[in-house]
């Protein structure tokens, strides 16, 4: 025979398991320590980029001398170049050429040379007028323009 055994349950309720979260410990800091601690960061922060920024300009500034370094590299090749083109045209025997070819020019004949002896006198005072520069033409004073046909040569080569 089977005797049915009762079993009685007991049902008690849970222990409260508190989670982890609310077995730490919070500690909470005061106002001014927390300002401090905020106010450290924020600065730490800025002067990170004010660091970044002084980086950049510095990189900006350093491009741009780059650049101009290498503007300043072509303009002296170019410089050089012009030089030595102004030395080639510039060379007695192409302007000698130049001048007979396109100017219809001459060589000088040496044979048809007058030469004027003026008296030492005119030359010193024709040298120290005020007025006397080269390619301009001035009136000399009736003193000085004793023979009118040195008169007539100097005005004559001093036209320009």
């Amino acid at each position: 025979m089977t005797k049915a055994q009762k079993h009685v349950f007991r049902q008690e309720l849970p222990e409260k398991n508190e989670p982890l979260i609310n077995r730490t410990r919070h500690y909470i800091l005061p106002t001014k320590k927390l300002l401090t601690y905020a106010g450290l960061i924020f600065a730490g922060f800025c002067l990170g980029l004010l660091t970044i920024f002084f980086y950049t300009q510095v990189q900006t500034t350093n491009y741009q001398i780059y650049c101009l370094k290498e503007n300043l590299a072509v303009l002296d090749m170019e410089t050089q170049e012009l030089s030595g083109k102004l030395a080639r045209l510039s060379s007695l025997e192409k302007v000698e050429a130049a001048a007979t070819t396109r100017l219809g020019m001459v060589p000088a004949d040496y044979s048809n040379v007058l030469l004027v002896k003026v008296p030492e006198e005119k030359k010193k005072s024709v040298a120290t007028e005020k007025g006397n520069l080269p390619g301009r033409t001035t009136r000399l004073n009736h003193k000085q323009a004793q023979n009118w046909l040195i008169q007539a040569f100097v005005n004559l080569v001093n036209r320009s």
